[in-house]
């Protein structure tokens, strides 16, 4: 049985569960859950390897320079939402000085900003709700790669030119495949999110026949690149484009706002149905509208029409058929189960698909049923996720 690892980029813990991120989140479940019937999977969701990010940290640090000593102990994801937006509202970004003893703090201590923890604490409410079997399982996963070890790797392999002898920056070099040249670190010495992508993978692709890179469809251009270094580093990948869910006609990162009426407990609310119904609902629709880039607008009335959908669905008897046979065939080609042609066949009508199989083993298990596993953050942000 081949190994997969299912790597998706981690949503940071600095704003609202959206529509987008259900999207993609139900997105990972379904594929990992589809795929371990056919394969050995792992999929690895760490917070912690992104935590020093510019995204999160810069976020972290207008949180302390506006908000000294404020108590998140209580604190509900929206109001942290619309801080986000504040953050990013700024006009200029913040110096790479002073962001830096945060990422010293995380690097050294496993340290996340109390904000940061109460969100996934709700998240963790929402990952009950939703039926994930992660990213809240418990796991530990190696290291990342300090960013002087990659950045040595890179250039024994001829993918980076190192500018930090002069001050200058260091980029990810794949001109000799077409590719412009990528920065990686600033001047300064910030790093940018590729680096952390890079430094969680390249020490785990080796124990893997395949990786399956998960991202948001904006990030294409930097995921062919990150997918053309693993190759490099001799990873058999795939890529896997989860589209962003578009909020009255308009799909844009959740920095912008329009979300705040689209948040779990409103959509929960408003879907209806019982908690089996919510979660296959949800999975259907979210899939069958969405898991193509479909131009459709979340819509709560659309997604209760799934519900009912869901609802018929689960009131129809086992026929106790093995659905490994139909994965199988769906997995062939790229090696795991795409969640949006498994959902086109459960939605086909065909007396050979084993429907209620399906149900029960990718759409809508018992949490203890899965077999999948999943590794988390390491130990810091492990009391907060798991």
């Amino acid at each position: 049985m081949d190994k997969v690892l299912v790597a998706p980029i981690t949503v940071s813990p600095t704003k609202p569960l959206t529509p987008t991120h259900l999207n993609y989140l139900l997105t990972i479940d379904m594929l990992s859950r589809a795929t371990a019937a056919v394969a050995d999977v792992t999929c690895v969701y760490d917070h912690l390897a992104f935590a020093d990010g510019h995204q999160t940290v810069a976020f972290w640090e207008y949180l302390d320079r506006v908000m000294p000593g404020a108590d998140f102990g209580r604190a509900d994801e929206r109001a942290i939402g619309e801080l986000y937006k504040c953050h990013h509202a700024e006009p200029a970004p913040v110096p790479a000085a002073r962001l830096r003893p945060y990422i010293e703090r995380v690097r050294r201590e496993g340290w996340m900003h109390p904000s940061a923890r109460r969100v996934l604490d709700i998240w963790q409410s929402h990952y009950q709700t939703l039926n994930l079997a992660g990213p809240h399982t418990a796991g530990a996963m190696p290291a990342r790669l300090p960013d002087a070890a990659l950045v040595g790797e890179l250039l024994t392999r001829d993918l980076c030119i190192d500018g930090r002898p002069l001050g200058a920056p260091t980029y990810l070099d794949l001109t000799a495949q077409g590719i412009p040249l990528r920065a990686l670190i600033s001047p300064d010495g910030q790093a940018n999110y590729l680096v952390c992508v890079l430094g969680q993978l390249i020490p785990l692709i080796g124990e893997y026949d395949l990786t399956v890179l998960m991202y948001d469809r904006g990030m294409r251009d930097d995921y062919i690149m990150i997918e053309r270094v693993l190759r490099r580093f001799g990873a058999r990948t795939a890529r896997v484009e989860v589209s962003r869910v578009p909020i009255d006609g308009v799909a844009v990162s959740s920095r912008h706002g329009g979300w705040e009426d689209y948040l779990l407990p409103e959509v929960r609310a408003a879907a209806g149905g019982t908690e089996a119904e919510f979660q296959l609902g949800a999975r259907l629709y979210l899939s069958a509208v969405f898991g193509r880039g479909g131009q459709s607008s979340f819509r709560s009335a659309e997604l209760r029409r799934w519900v009912a959908r869901a609802r018929r669905l689960l009131d129809a008897p086992g026929d106790g058929a093995d659905p490994a046979e139909l994965l199988s065939g769906l997995a062939a080609r790229t090696g795991y189960v795409d969640p949006y042609r498994l959902t086109s066949r459960l939605l086909a009508k065909d007396q050979k698909v084993p429907l209620r199989a399906l149900i029960e083993t990718v759409y809508c298990p018992s949490p203890a049923s899965s077999t999948r596993r999943m590794a988390s953050t390491a130990a810091a942000a492990a009391d907060s996720v798991q």
